[in-house]
């Protein structure tokens, strides 16, 4: 017999694993980019983040650095999902496609992965 429940629990201990990977990813990536900033010499650019109140500019080093605080607002004042994005996936369909409804999964594209409930 199938153990389903044990199945289930570490496919949820891998996925709370990738969460937690990406998480850290996260957390580092803000830290890069207020610590070593980018390097930009676009006026426009430069003006818009320092705009925010959240970025400054040294000129000396042509860089620009950004407080973790405006990559939060950014995430989440960003779009979270896309036209397009419920589009069905020829190969995963019909690998997955269950016999008893013969409907196909759908797998929703550019979830982002901060957002999911495990």
């Amino acid at each position: 017999m199938i153990d389903m429940e044990g199945e289930r629990s570490e496919s949820r201990d891998a996925l709370i694993a990738e969460k937690q990977t990406y998480e850290r990813i996260h957390s580092t990536t803000k830290t890069i980019l207020a610590e070593v900033g980018v390097e930009t010499k676009n006026e426009a650019v430069i003006e818009l983040l320092e705009a925010t109140g959240l970025a400054g500019y040294d000129s000396t080093v042509s860089r620009i650095y950004l407080l973790p605080e405006l990559i939060d607002r950014s995430l989440d004042s960003a779009a979270k999902t896309f036209v397009g994005d419920e589009v069905p996936i020829p190969w995963v369909s019909a690998v997955f496609r269950p016999s008893y409804t013969g409907k196909g999964i759908n797998i929703p594209c550019r979830q982002p992965m901060m957002n999911w409930n495990i």
